[in-house]
């Protein structure tokens, strides 16, 4: 009796041990297969959403694509009134104070960019009407 409770708590265990696990790994952002994408900044009395045009789309894909993204407790500013939003279903907010970080909101998890990446971004994020810092 006492092994069949043992092995019934060491079960339950690996379980909670996977689910945890699962919920806490990392994901890779895919975005080869993007087809389309738009620009939205609402800020103050700006209100603009702009489509991205395919070369932009070719430079999100070379920023974005196969960076590690992991959950995390960031207070940069996020909000989906500065983002942009790739095929409909991937939303990516900036942080308004030029954080090089990224959150990624469908999958609740954020990723990093480097100064260099942050500077090609915002280059393009600014020719849609963004401006930066815009806490």
């Amino acid at each position: 009796m006492k092994w069949r409770i043992l092995g019934i708590v060491g079960g339950i265990i690996a379980v909670i041990a996977v689910v945890f696990g699962f919920l806490l790994s990392p994901k890779l952002v895919r975005l080869e297969n993007a087809k389309s994408g738009e620009a939205i900044y609402t800020y103050n009395d700006a209100d603009k959403i702009s489509d991205l045009s395919a070369e932009e789309l070719r430079i999100i894909q070379k920023l974005f694509n196969n960076k590690i993204a992991t959950r995390d407790e960031l207070y940069c500013g996020f909000s989906k009134d500065v983002c942009m939003v790739i095929d409909e279903n991937m939303t990516f907010c900036f942080a308004g104070d030029r954080c090089p970080i990224i959150y990624w909101v469908e999958a609740d998890r954020y990723f990093s960019i480097s100064e260099k990446e942050q500077d090609e971004l915002l280059t393009l994020l600014e020719s849609h009407g963004f401006k930066f810092p815009c806490v």
